[in-house]
């Protein structure tokens, strides 16, 4: 035999081949989330280039976000682990160099051909596939026509690829009724968009101003035409995290869907706001930003790591107005009734950030909703015990699914009569809702996010 034409290209395919199969592994048998797994995986194999480890991550999550259709290409019996995530732990992933060459030629044919064509190019050849027909389906319009032409390809006529499968079965059922199938659609074909960065500019800077000085780090950043404070940035190899800008707390990465919970809130200078289950803090420092650093900021979380994290982007920014608590969700932290406003941004199952965490759809199991709005009403009713009156309270999620968002606060209310919905306005588009507002991805090219917003009258 020869030697092969493409050994640089062809050490990475088999390379990202390995990879890939680790992570499906992990990620859908052990439910270990995707970017956590593939972590561990390059950490073991400090050989890749940074190139490489681009190359690879782009391409795993290209298959994680095209796996409803990837599993009914042929050969797939090994690909249905992933249906029932939180089962009895039997299921097992093995593939075969075969099975994860037409894993990878496919996901990124659809997702992102443009970037990887010589890539593709060698999987082409493994997979004795010719340049004349593969090239072609790349300038396809429709993803699922793309897939058609490749499934043909490999004698697989019973696919269907259509938008359903690219969630779970049980989604659909969860999301709001009713609910017109273009709609359905239109949020299916969306989570599979590669969600861009945002920021939030921070301090006395503006978008403008933060923009500016951006530019001059090769980083074009621009600014929202409605809100203030806050940039899109478009696609570069820059590392955010490495810039001046970003080490002297002007801006922090911050997705729009967040900003706009933080700013439903509206807190004012000199009030007092509790963030109950702030995380690492990025609302917490927004609320702090948005009070001018005047008033309180008292953040808390359960993981003590998290609190940390948010103490030193605090310091970094020059907040001296926010402060950390440990909470485990029982009764107010600290006074109760203390609050001019708390926000409730409870742990649910992130489906709003699908797009970003494609591998979640898969791991993700009807029953955890159950578990998992009983929590969220228990730490709503913990957290409103902080809310004096005449307060806020806002609770907020990262879901699309309706047991988590407005069921619980109808469910809240009910057991809470002292508080009632109060009129928002959508932050971005200025439309008018009842209380209870749902940020959907195609309105500002961002997570999906609900957030409601209480006052308290007695």
């Amino acid at each position: 035999m020869g030697k092969p034409r493409h050994p640089r290209l062809s050490a990475q395919n088999r390379a990202c081949e390995r990879v890939l199969a680790e992570v499906l592994g992990e990620t859908l048998v052990n439910r270990r989330p995707a970017d956590r797994a593939l972590a561990y995986c390059l950490k073991r194999n400090r050989q890749y280039g940074s190139r490489d480890r681009r190359f690879f991550s782009e391409a795993v999550f290209a298959v994680f976000r095209w796996w409803g259709w990837l599993r009914q290409l042929p050969d797939s019996s090994a690909l249905r682990v992933g249906d029932n995530p939180g089962g009895d732990g039997q299921d097992s992933l093995r593939l075969e160099p075969r099975q994860s060459a037409v894993l990878l030629f496919a996901a990124i044919l659809v997702d992102h051909p443009e970037g990887a064509l010589d890539n593709l190019s060698v999987w082409a050849e493994t997979l004795r596939i010719p340049e004349s027909a593969w090239r072609p389906w790349s300038h396809l319009e429709q993803p699922e026509a793309r897939f058609r032409s490749l499934a043909r390809h490999l004698d697989c006529e019973s696919g269907d690829f259509d938008w359903r499968d690219l969630l779970p079965n049980w989604a659909w059922r969860e999301l709001a009724e009713p609910a017109p199938p273009s709609a359905l659609e239109k949020l299916a074909l969306w989570l599979q968009k590669r969600p861009p960065i945002w920021l939030r500019a921070q301090g006395a800077i503006s978008a403008e101003g933060l923009a500016k000085i951006l530019r001059r780090h090769e980083i074009t950043a621009v600014p929202h035409p409605k809100l203030a404070r806050v940039l899109k940035v478009e696609p570069s190899p820059v590392n955010l995290y490495t810039t001046e800008p970003f080490r002297r707390g002007m801006f922090e990465i911050q997705d729009l869907a967040s900003q706009i919970i933080g700013l439903a809130c509206r807190p004012q200078a000199g009030q007092r706001w509790w963030d109950a289950c702030a995380g690492a803090g990025g609302k917490s420092l927004q609320l702090a930003d948005l009070m001018q650093g005047r008033g309180t900021v008292v953040a808390t979380d359960i993981r003590p790591r998290k609190l940390e994290d948010l103490r030193k982007r605090a310091r970094r920014a020059g907040f001296s107005n926010l402060s950390t608590r440990l909470w485990e969700g029982k009764g107010a932290s600290g006074k109760p009734a203390s609050f001019d406003g708390v926000l409730v941004d409870a742990p649910c199952t992130c489906s709003g950030t699908w797009r970003r965490n494609p591998d979640a759809r898969w791991t993700t199991a009807r029953n955890d909703l159950e578990e998992l709005s009983q929590l969220q009403l228990k730490l709503l009713r913990a957290a409103a015990e902080g809310v004096k009156r005449g307060g806020l309270l806002v609770y907020a999620t990262c879901s699309i699914f309706e047991r988590e968002n407005r069921l619980v606060v109808e469910r809240f209310l009910e057991q809470a009569p002292e508080f009632s919905l109060r009129p928002l306005a959508h932050p971005a588009t200025g439309m008018l809702a009842d209380g209870c507002l749902q940020v959907w991805p195609w309105e500002e090219d961002c997570d999906a996010m609900f957030v409601a917003r209480m006052i308290r009258s007695q």
